[in-house]
C-alpha cells in the first residue's frame, strides 16, 4: 500500500471550500484531501481547469458513444490509468464502469492506502468508493 500524504484546503464533494468556525479556510485530512483531488479530477475534462489544460480524467470525452462493454472497458481503463499516472499506486485503486440505466453508467472509484494522521503517524483506512453517473446523451459527470 502506498503512502499518502497530501494535505489540501478542505472543500464539499461539490467543490465548494469550507472555512473554520473563525473564518480562516479549513485544512483537510490527508485521505479527505486524497479523496478530493481525485473527486476534482474525475469531475474534470481536459480544457475544463484554465490553468492547465490536460487536468482531469476527460470523461466527457465519451459523451455520444454508445453505452457498450466496449466503451465502459474504455471509461475503466482511461479513469484507471489516469489516477495511477497521477495520484494513486495501482495497488490502491480499483475502478469499475457497470450500465446504470441505457443512457448512463456508474463509475466506482474504490481507493485505500496508508495516510498520514495529525500526529504524522502512518494509519491504514478503510477502503472508500466514491460513485459517479455518466450520461451518455448530453450532461455532465456528477457525484451520486
Amino acid at each position: 500500500m502506498g503512502l499518502y500524504i497530501l494535505l489540501d484546503i478542505e472543500s464539499t464533494q461539490g467543490g465548494d471550500l469550507k472555512l473554520t468556525d473563525s473564518g480562516d479556510l479549513k485544512v483537510g485530512s490527508t485521505e479527505d484531501s486524497q479523496l478530493s483531488v481525485i473527486n476534482f479530477w474525475l469531475r474534470t475534462d481536459h480544457g475544463g481547469y484554465a490553468p492547465a489544460r490536460d487536468v482531469g480524467a476527460n470523461l466527457g470525452s465519451f459523451i455520444g458513444e454508445n453505452n457498450t462493454e466496449e466503451i465502459m472497458s474504455e471509461m475503466r481503463d482511461q479513469t484507471f490509468d489516469t489516477l495511477v499516472r497521477n495520484f494513486v499506486y495501482p495497488e490502491d485503486l480499483q475502478v469499475e464502469v457497470v450500465p446504470f440505466t441505457y443512457d448512463e453508467v456508474l463509475v466506482a472509484v474504490e481507493t485505500k492506502g496508508n495516510y498520514m494522521n495529525d500526529d504524522g503517524d502512518f494509519v491504514a483506512a478503510a477502503p472508500r468508493i466514491l460513485t459517479y453517473l455518466f450520461p451518455f446523451i448530453d450532461g455532465e459527470v456528477f457525484p451520486t
